[in-house]
C-alpha cells in the first residue's frame, strides 16, 4: 500500500512538472512570435521615415505659425504664452535638425533659431519699455531661450 502511494504522489509530482515546463515553453515560444511579429511591425523603410520627418516639421511649423499671428495681433502676452511660443520655436529647431544628416545645415538652423530668440527677446524688452503688457518675467524667459538657443548653437558647431 505505501509503495501505491509513494508511486502515486511521484506520478502527480511528475504529472505537475511536465504541465509546469510544457506551460513555460509554450509561454516562450509566444512570446517570441510576439516579438518578432511587433519587430517586423515596427521596422520602418527609409521613406517612410522621410515621410514621419516631413510631417513632424510640417506640425511643429504650424504651432508656430498659429503662435506667431497671435504676437502679430498684438495679444497680451503672457508668461505662459511666452513660455509656450518659445518651447514651440525650439521644439521646431529640434524637429529640423533631427531630420538632416548635414552637419552645415544643422548650425543653420540654429543660428535661424539664435536669431529668431533675439528677435523675440527685442520684442519683449519694447513692449516692456513702452509699458505694455510684458514683465521682467517675460524678459527673463526670453533670455533664457537665448542663452539656450546660443548653447544648442555652439553644441552643434562642436561636433563639426
Amino acid at each position: 500500500m505505501m509503495t501505491l502511494a509513494k508511486l502515486k504522489t511521484i506520478a502527480a509530482i511528475l504529472l505537475v512538472a511536465t504541465l509546469v515546463g510544457s506551460g513555460l515553453f509554450i509561454g516562450t515560444q509566444r512570446r517570441a512570435q510576439a516579438q518578432d511579429q511587433a519587430g517586423a511591425l515596427t521596422r520602418t523603410t527609409p521613406a517612410q521615415l522621410s515621410k514621419l520627418a516631413a510631417a513632424r516639421i510640417q506640425a511643429a511649423q504650424e504651432v508656430v505659425r498659429a503662435l506667431d499671428m497671435r504676437v502679430q495681433a498684438a495679444e497680451p502676452l503672457t508668461p505662459t504664452f511666452v513660455e509656450l511660443q518659445a518651447l514651440a520655436q525650439r521644439r521646431l529647431a529640434d524637429v529640423q535638425i533631427d531630420a538632416t544628416d548635414d552637419p552645415a545645415a544643422r548650425a543653420k538652423i540654429a543660428q535661424q533659431h539664435v536669431q529668431q530668440c533675439r528677435t523675440t527677446l527685442g520684442l519683449l524688452k519694447l513692449r516692456m519699455q513702452a509699458g505694455g503688457d510684458v514683465s521682467n518675467v517675460q524678459v527673463a524667459q526670453g533670455a533664457y531661450h537665448l542663452a539656450d538657443a546660443e548653447y544648442e548653437l555652439a553644441r552643434l558647431q562642436a561636433m563639426k
